[in-house]
């Protein structure tokens, strides 16, 4: 398998090739049982001007604001809010 080299040579390539299918097969291993990211929903109120600032922070009874309301959906099914 190795013409002309020492026993040590030998050994230390086996070592390497070894070394490297152990590698892909945790490389393969890794993919195969990879996880889905974190789920989950952002809501969050921006003012006016699209900015995270500048909405009311205080309401009496009956008194109106305007404000952005948003909302992105990370989920991966269908979701009811």
């Amino acid at each position: 398998m190795f013409p002309g080299a020492s026993g040590l040579d030998k050994g230390l390539s086996i070592v390497l090739i070894l070394a490297i299918l152990a590698a892909l097969g945790t490389l393969g291993y890794v993919i195969a049982t990879l996880k889905v990211g974190e789920r989950f929903t952002e809501f969050y109120i921006l003012g006016l001007e699209g900015e995270a600032e500048g909405y009311p922070k205080e309401l009496v009874v009956g008194e109106e604001a305007k404000v952005i309301v948003g909302i992105v959906k990370r989920e991966e099914e269908d979701m009811s809010y």
